[in-house]
């Protein structure tokens, strides 16, 4: 079986991903396993037609199609995304019907994000999805990794060859842009002091989010500071290189890094503006983002009220929603809402979150996070902690601020806990434990409301 292997990982054919793949072909040799570098080479697929149309026929002989990649910020690489984002526009049915798949890698920060748009993405461009493989980084060197690896790559033959049906596929989403909207208001007046920045994707074809803009800007009383993405020359999306894991310094050398540390780091106010891309925003927001990681794992922007403008089918893209919550959270940031346009009342919502930014800024105040960025945290802190000899800047800003938060650190917690495991031993003990703990769990709280 002839399958083609669309490797998303920037660093090619000498990362973590690409070795995943170079094991299969090892251990299947009775299968031809041929690699398009989409991600490493997405400048020259970009610009040279030729080189494209080849990718696809190549892409559309194939028996099966596997996607490989790192997960970078709960998705794929801005530059495989790129590439899909290609394929829509100049090959949209040109692999309706491919049997394909995805094998990831990762430290399981929100890779089943990053599955569920590629099985998205493969079923709007017409190809039979099945579900993909979400490997750790280490799990190839482990014997239990590598017999996972193979049972999954055998499964997926079968669903290639036609001998397993595979799943149903995603429903398609239908959108249309909104139409005849109101004049805007006239702006309010603005008060010095503080500032919110509003990163924005879009194109002159984005009427409907540049309209969204332009109505929060001219509803909010502090001062926004546009960043236009498209005005910005930012070199490529993050290498995955980890040169900047000692320093906090990115290899590029572009308008990236000025823009973020003077423009994003210092506003009170963080507005993310987008429009739907294939069931994510655009390329070049997502290499924006990715190029976050030239802070790695430290939360840079915590504290700092967040917020995100979509113009598209949002309520039909449950990850994307999941993606965006998560990126407030995670960075330990205040959400102050998602906005689209797909509501009949999406400019009151607008004004709303203008009143919104502008209350809390007075009265500043911070949700607990929730489940996402609880584990987050505790995922980052232990990954930091284990290589911390190669992200040590991670590791510098994690110990200075309090981030080792592990478990067996709380000594009193311990040796409590030790001497109740010892008391329940006794059985008059653990019944009347059992007794007290229907009312004694709720004592400090009572306290609380009797001050």
């Amino acid at each position: 079986m002839k399958i083609i292997v669309i490797n998303g990982s920037p660093s090619g054919l000498k990362g973590v991903t690409a070795l995943h793949v170079q094991y299969l072909a090892q251990q299947l040799p009775e299968h031809q396993f041929e690699v398009i570098e989409a991600a490493r080479k997405i400048r020259q697929i970009e610009r040279d037609a030729s080189c494209f149309a080849a990718i696809v026929e190549q892409m559309s002989e194939a028996d099966a199609i596997l996607w490989a990649f790192p997960v970078y910020v709960m998705l794929v690489p801005a530059q495989l995304k790129r590439f899909i984002e290609l394929l829509f526009e100049r090959a949209r049915w040109a692999l309706a019907g491919k049997v394909t798949t995805c094998l990831s890698t990762s430290a399981h920060h929100y890779d089943h994000t990053t599955h569920d748009y590629m099985q998205g993405v493969c079923s709007d461009l017409g190809m039979t999805c099945v579900r993909g493989f979400s490997a750790g980084q280490q799990d190839l060197l482990t014997e239990q990794g590598r017999r996972d690896l193979l049972g999954f790559a055998a499964e997926f033959l079968l669903h290639a060859s036609g001998e397993t049906p595979v799943d149903a596929p995603v429903p398609p989403v239908e959108w249309r842009a909104p139409e005849g909207q109101s004049p805007l208001p006239a702006a309010v007046p603005k008060r010095p002091g503080r500032r919110i920045v509003v990163i924005s994707d879009a194109d002159p074809a984005d009427h409907s989010l540049r309209r969204m803009i332009e109505l929060f800007d001219r509803s909010v009383s502090i001062p926004v500071d546009r960043l236009e993405l498209s005005e910005l020359r930012v070199a490529g999306g993050c290498l995955g290189c980890m040169q900047c894991a000692d320093d906090g310094r990115c290899r590029y050398r572009d308008e990236y890094a000025a823009a973020f540390d003077e423009r994003v780091r210092t506003a009170d106010v963080v507005i993310y503006a987008g429009a739907v891309r294939d069931r994510y925003l655009s390329a070049r927001m997502k290499a924006f983002i990715d190029r976050y990681f030239s802070n790695g794992h430290r939360p840079v922007l915590a504290n700092k009220l967040a917020g995100f403008l979509v113009s598209g089918p949002l309520q039909q893209l449950a990850p994307l929603r999941e993606i965006l919550e998560a990126h407030i959270e995670v960075g330990r940031c205040q959400r102050l809402g998602i906005v689209t346009d797909e509501h009949p009342d999406s400019d009151a919502r607008l004004t709303s979150m203008a009143r919104a930014a502008e209350r809390w800024l007075e009265a500043p105040w911070y949700a607990p996070p929730t489940f996402r960025g609880h584990a987050a945290h505790k995922n980052f802190r232990d990954l930091v902690y284990e290589h911390k000899g190669l992200m040590s800047a991670d590791h510098r800003y994690y110990r200075s601020h309090g981030m080792y938060d592990f478990p067996q650190r709380k000594l009193g917690q311990r040796l409590f806990m030790a001497f109740l495991l010892l008391l329940k031993r006794l059985p008059f003990l653990r019944r009347r434990m059992r007794h007290l703990m229907r009312s004694g769990h709720t004592r400090a709280y009572r306290r609380v409301l009797a001050a």
